[in-house]
This record gives structure tokens, sequence and C-alpha cells, in this order.
């Protein structure tokens, strides 16, 4: 427990320093970029998200497959192999999008066609050494190459800062992938100079670890398009700018997922390693400690709004979709870290897929009706909220089926929370709303606190 709780916490620390960056670009960014050139470059973190694909579920088959084993134990030659394909492979598709892009698009969509090749390319290549690291628990060296590549994006950022385009900033990304991808590999520098060949072993290594991990792909690929299909919608059925305020919105509630994300990073190798009759008692203990604390982070949600409204008065008029969007960590945060690393656990990635699946579909019916026909960026904006909270609580209940739990008070507690919250948050302001959100905390910790206490017993008594 007691090294489990030491990568932890440089895991945490490796995003706490992301999450600063981030906090950085998101509210820097527009302050120097015009709306029209902020929405540029939200479109193309949008489409950047998307990137992953192009491995074909090699990186993800490794993760799953060598997840909890030692890094010096693994075959370096025949990782060698499957990281010569994969290098070719994504600089073949690199070329070609670029040829297409060049031949097909003009102006502002070319260059950022043209940047998501290259990302495509650093990204992919970049992500099997990080996988391998987080697989085999060399969880220092994985904080090191994310700390590295956000550092390294502010440090452009910031001697870019005064440039008016958006295209400068797409380098300074490339940039810090490009040095971060290095970093990969000189940590894993035993496969990367091992003298493996492209034989027919290796081939069916890729395609064992392909089969593996096409279907996490697809899951997180649905994952992705629950807000991407609705993000798309908002995008083609309103300007540039009206996305990029959806974005930035969209963005602060990232912020905290992507804290969140650093548990997940750590669980996985963990609980493979423990036996299946111990797991009920670290879900116990998971669900709860997540709940208490991703529904106390929003009494931060007032001192955000009052502090953007402050530093960018011209997207004073969006605030209303900041409290809409900000309850997605809560959701986002527990299927993340908890339920879907207990499905990958259980080597279930399938049912991920079609969770994800279900809703993808639901994404679409939405976006038809409330983006192409009916034009309501209200109603648009509140299904991504719902969309989110309904994957998390159909994932809950399969969970906590599997483990034997119960999870009706938890799915009932948290929705009568959130609606509490939209309610505060959408009808009053200033003092008389914090004081009313502060309530209703207190009231939810109190309800939960019996389960709360019992969660940092069993980690007490663990330690």
């Amino acid at each position: 427990m007691k090294s489990f709780l030491k990568r932890l916490s440089i895991s945490f620390l490796a995003n706490f320093i992301t999450i600063m960056v981030s906090l950085a670009a998101t509210v820097i960014l527009p302050k120097f970029l015009e709306l029209e050139q902020y929405g540029y470059w939200q479109v193309y973190l949008f489409y950047t998200s998307y990137v992953g694909l192009m491995h074909l579920g090699l990186n993800d088959g490794i993760y799953l497959r060598y997840g909890g084993e030692s890094y010096n134990k693994l075959d370096y030659s025949m990782f060698h192999g499957q990281y010569k394909i994969l290098l070719i492979v994504e600089l073949c598709m690199a070329f070609v999008v670029i040829g297409i892009s060049v031949a097909k698009m003009t102006d502002e969509y070319m260059l950022i066609w043209i940047g998501l090749a290259l990302c495509m390319l650093l990204t992919n290549v970049r992500y099997m050494f990080i996988y391998i690291l987080q697989a085999t628990n060399r969880i220092k060296e994985f904080a090191v190459i994310t700390i590295m590549d956000r550092i390294l994006f502010m440090f452009f950022m910031f001697l870019f800062i005064k440039q008016t385009t958006f295209v400068y900033f797409i380098v300074a990304d490339l940039i810090a992938r490009l040095f971060s991808l290095i970093i990969g590999q000189i940590y894993c520098k035993e496969i990367v100079l091992s003298s493996g060949k492209c034989d027919s072993t290796v081939i069916s290594e890729i395609t064992k670890n392909i089969a593996a991990g096409i279907q996490l792909l697809f899951a997180n690929l649905a994952s992705s398009c629950i807000i991407g299909i609705v993000r798309y919608g908002i995008q083609k059925c309103w300007d540039i700018t009206v996305f990029g305020r959806i974005s930035f919105m969209l963005s602060i509630s990232n912020l905290f997922v992507i804290f969140i994300n650093a548990m997940s990073v750590v669980i996985y190798p963990l609980l493979r390693r423990i036996h299946e009759s111990k797991q009920r008692d670290y879900y116990f203990v998971l669900d709860n400690l997540l709940s208490a604390i991703l529904c106390f982070l929003l009494m931060f949600y007032y001192p955000i709004k009052e502090i953007i409204s402050w530093w960018l008065p011209e997207y004073r008029e969006a605030m209303r979709y900041v409290c809409v969007l900000f309850p997605l960590f809560i959701f986002e945060g527990k299927t993340a870290l908890l339920y879907n690393t207990y499905l990958k656990v259980h080597r279930k990635e399938n049912l991920i897929f079609k969770i994800n699946l279900v809703f993808v579909f639901i994404s679409f019916v939405c976006t038809i009706l409330f983006a192409f026909i009916y034009r309501d960026l209200d109603c648009a904006v509140f299904a991504i909220l719902f969309l989110i909270a309904g994957r998390c609580f159909t994932s809950q209940v399969i969970c906590a089926k599997i483990v034997d739990q119960n999870y009706r008070f938890d799915i009932t507690a948290t929705s009568l929370y959130v609606c509490f919250y939209l309610l505060i948050g959408l009808n009053f302001a200033g003092l008389k709303a914090y004081i009313y959100l502060t309530f209703i905390i207190i009231a939810y910790e109190v309800i939960r606190l019996k389960k709360t206490l019992a969660a940092f017993r069993f980690i007490k008594e663990k330690v």
C-alpha cells in the first residue's frame, strides 16, 4: 500500500503541474487571441482528441496485456519490432493527410489538418512508450514525460504570446510533443536500441495487441463521440466564436478531469495484482472517496465564475454554460477512474464499448434535434451534461453488480445534489448563491459521512 501511495503521489504531482499549465493556456490564450482565432485553436484541440485512433488499438493492447508486468522482464526485441512498424505506419498516414490537406483545403483548415497529421505521428509513437511505462509501474518516468510536455508547451506559448494567429500555438504544441517523445525514447532505450526484426513473430504479437486493444480503442472513440458529436453540431450550426466559447467552458471542467485521471494510471496495475475477492473492498473505498471529493469540488464554481468574468469580459455572456458544464468532472472522473478501470481489470472492454455506443446514438439524436433542427444552444449544452451523467450511472450499475455493491443510494444522492446545484447556479448569484451551495454541499457530505469515514479507516489499516 505504501508503494501504491508513493506512485499515486508522483502521478498527482505530474498531473498537478499539467493542470496548472493547462489552466494557464486555458485562461491566457483567449486573453490574447481574438475570438475567431481562439475558435480555430479549439478546433485543432478538438480534432487532436481523435488522433489516437490511428494506432488501431496497438498501444491499448500493450497496456491491457502487460499491465502489472516488470519492465526488466519485457522482450525488448519484440517491442522494438512493434515500435518500428508503428513508426512506419504513422509516417505513411501523416504524409497522406498532409497531401490531401494541401490539395483539397485552403486557409485555416489546411493548416489545422497539417498540424493534426504531425500531431498524430508524434502522439501515437509517444504513447507506445507512455503505455509501456504505465503498464510496468514506471510512474516516475511517465510523470517526467507528462511534466516536460506541458512545461515546454507553456514556454513556447509565452514565447509566441504576442502573435495574433493560432498557428504559432499549434507549432508550440508540436514542439512539446516532439521533445516528450524523445524523452520517452530515452526512458525506453532498451526497446529503441534493440536489434529486433519485423518478422512473423512480431506481426503475430502486433495482431494480439490490436485484438486486445481494438475494443478499448472503439470504447474510447465512442466515449469521445458522446460529447464530440454535440460539439461538432455546435461547430457546424453556429459560428466559430460560439464554438470557441463553449469549448472554453468545457476546458474548465476538463481541468479537474485531468487531475482525477492521475489515479487511474496507478490503480489499474494495482488492481491487476489484487485477488478478485479483495477488489470489492477497494471498489467501496474508491467509490465513496470519489463521491465525497468530487462533489465537494463544486464549491469552486463561484470563485472560478467570478475570476473568468473579470479576466475575460467578452466571455461573460456565455458564463451560464459554465454552470451547466462544470459538474461534468464528477461523472467523467468517476467513469474514467473507477468504473472503466474495474471493467478493464475484468477484461470487459466490449461492455465499455456497448455502453458508450448507446450514448453515442442518443448524442446523435440530441444533436440532430437541438443543433440542426431547433438550433437551441441551451438544450445542446444541457444534453452534454445529461449524456455524460447517464453514461456514468449506467456504468456504475454494471460495476456495482459485478462487485456486489449497493448503487441506488449513491445514484439518488448524486442526482439530487447536482440538480440542486443547477437550480442554485441558474437562478441565484453572488453571496446568496454561494451560501445556498455551501449548505447543499455540507448536507451531502453529512449524509455520506459514515461511508466516507469507513473508506478512510480502510486506507489507514492498509498503510
